[in-house]
């Protein structure tokens, strides 16, 4: 979204919408996702996983995602931070999606 306003382009064009399918009931979708990992030769291992205990969690997840965030919250509890603003117009469609798998 962050990307869209930057670039200039009219934010109206942009909305979500439910993978098709045959028969048009929901089904498991493909959902974009990014992976973390930690060195294996880290000097500071506990640094890392304190990093990915704050930047995990529920609050690490509504700094990130807030003013124009561009993911899905993971977890439960960080959900609204997409949907506050009302953009785009079915911004839930992606967290059902989301949750069908």
């Amino acid at each position: 979204i962050g990307t869209i306003e930057g670039a200039g382009v009219d934010k109206d064009l942009y909305d979500i919408v439910r993978w098709p399918t045959p028969d048009g009931a929901a089904a498991p979708t493909g959902v974009a996702a990014s992976y973390l990992a930690i060195n294996a030769k880290t000097k500071n291992k506990a640094g890392a996983l304190a990093f990915y205990d704050t930047y995990l969690s529920a609050a690490g997840q509504e700094l990130r995602l807030s003013e124009g965030g561009n993911a899905v919250p993971s977890i439960t509890g960080a959900d609204e931070i997409v949907l506050a603003d009302g953009y785009p117009a079915h911004a839930q469609t992606m967290l059902d999606m989301r949750d069908a798998g």
